[in-house]
């Protein structure tokens, strides 16, 4: 679980062309929920969602409205998104009183004609989940489904199948702060983007896997090249990235980088500045999503 000084959401409307009547869209998932999970667990698979496009046209996918099933309660849920690859590609959902949350793309999702996209539905669950509360997720429509395409056909996994089921125990937490960035950027230069404080709390020890970060400034693409992660002592921990995403830059852990609990490690984002002086420079953790850790215990 993370928990962030500094987090920050933007979340905008998203608007749907019109749509394609020659297009079809076949949409099909699958309950991915775990038998049981700890309380406060992040990135929980709970739904695979398989999208499939005829090949009369692209089309796109702007939204996906989610239904919890289960004898557990939505509210212990604390966000739902997708993932691809590892990397979350939706704004996070939160449950309302009804047990439905909507997910929006950050971009629509495209889909070529007679292409396939799949990924995965997550979820956060909060500390304070009810133990042996059962929880899982379903498209219950294809209404749910915002889209350009003309005809949706939805198979949807079966609301009686398996749920994730509350345990008792808790998990490790990271705790994140964003300490300043001392000096000025050059042109050419590798410098200092980002200083991150993590802290390390909870039931277990936390190895970090991977991280997304977002510029929130006015840097993007080319902007910055060589990103990666390095500690204070200049040990690079982290791949390397080419250049920004659009304002992201998505990061592996070379190996697993281990937190024990109560650890406070500062970790540096490093680049090479090769876009003009005048753009800015804020690098945060957007969503608790974008930092997977995973529990380990060690001796």
């Amino acid at each position: 679980m993370l928990i962030a000084s500094l987090f920050s959401v933007a979340v905008t409307a998203a608007s749907t062309a019109s749509a394609l009547p020659s297009s079809a869209l076949t949409v099909t998932t699958e309950s991915t929920a775990p038998a049981s999970l700890p309380k406060g667990a992040t990135r929980v698979p709970l739904l695979s969602v398989d999208m499939q496009a005829s090949c009369d046209s692209d089309i796109q996918v702007s939204s996906l409205t989610l239904a919890h099933t289960g004898i557990g309660n939505a509210q212990d849920i604390r966000n739902v998104y997708a993932l691809s690859d590892k990397q979350r590609v939706t704004r996070s959902g939160h449950m309302d009183a009804d047990g439905m949350a909507t997910i929006r793309f950050l971009r629509p999702l495209t889909l070529r004609a007679c292409s396939r996209e799949s990924f995965v539905i997550a979820a956060d669950f909060t500390a304070e989940a009810a133990s042996g509360g059962g929880h899982a997720l379903t498209i219950r429509s294809k209404e749910s489904i915002q889209t350009t395409a003309g005809e949706v056909t939805l198979r949807p996994a079966a609301t009686t199948g398996n749920t994730a089921a509350i345990a008792g125990t808790g998990v490790g937490t990271v705790t994140v702060q964003y300490l300043p960035v001392r000096g000025t950027i050059r042109y050419g230069a590798t410098e200092t983007l980002a200083r991150l404080q993590l802290s390390a709390g909870g039931r277990t020890d936390s190895a970090l896997k991977s991280i997304t970060l977002t510029n929130e400034g006015t840097a993007r693409d080319t902007n910055f090249s060589d990103l990666h992660l390095e500690t204070s002592a200049g040990e690079t921990v982290t791949t390397t990235a080419a250049h920004l995403t659009g304002n992201t830059v998505h990061l592996t852990f070379t190996p697993d980088y281990v937190l024990r609990r109560g650890d406070i490690k500062t970790l540096v984002l490093k680049g090479r500045v090769s876009g003009s002086t005048l753009r800015t420079v804020q690098f945060l953790i957007e969503e608790t999503a974008d930092l997977e850790t995973a529990d380990v215990h060690l001796r």
